[in-house]
């Protein structure tokens, strides 16, 4: 079987997430939602998933930034570029859901693809969305962990951000990832 960057997107999926049954990676900037923050979450990462995993090494960056208001309006970008076998993915993508799980030290934040340089990845059409774990700050914390891209429609996107299942697989980060709500 050939890989494509779709394939392999898709196929990261199915390890990477959660349970959520839909399937289908970021410079950050967040817009504004209107009123005080009840929960925000930023981080600026990269790490590689094992070849153990697929057969080879994908590295990973992800810069994001999620906001939700007291008002419930979420806002924020997730900038996601994805290496493997050669082929690079690049999406940029604006937060529509977030949540924060597990005492405020892990956030599910997710939006629509606005940027694509896979054409079967449309714009406006594949929503892509991560969990994060901010394991703490300094020299004794472990490190965060993030998981690889899920992606599909609008309503799987927002089943995701409002179920707290746990990740089934997270990846030590470099870099730091800020949960607070």
């Amino acid at each position: 079987m050939r890989v494509t960057p779709t394939i392999l997107l898709a196929s990261a999926v199915l390890l990477g997430c959660d349970d959520t049954p839909s399937p289908l990676g970021l410079d950050a900037a967040a817009s504004s939602a209107a009123g005080p923050a009840t929960a925000a979450a930023n981080g600026g990462a990269h790490w590689t998933v094992p070849a153990s995993l697929f057969g080879f090494e994908i590295g990973n960056k992800l810069q994001f930034n999620a906001r939700k208001g007291a008002d419930g309006q979420v806002s924020g970008t997730i900038n996601y570029h994805q290496e493997f076998l050669g082929n690079a993915i690049h999406l940029v993508a604006d937060v529509t859901c977030m949540a924060v799980y597990d005492g405020g030290t892990r956030v599910k934040y997710g939006g629509p693809v606005r940027v694509s340089n896979d054409p079967d990845i449309v714009p406006g059409e594949v929503f892509i969305w991560f969990q994060g774990i901010d394991n703490g700050q300094g020299a004794s914390s472990p490190p965060d962990q993030s998981t690889i891209a899920g992606a599909g429609d609008d309503a799987a996107n927002e089943a995701f951000c409002a179920s707290s299942a746990e990740p089934r697989f997270a990846f030590d980060v470099k870099g730091n990832i800020d949960v607070s709500g």
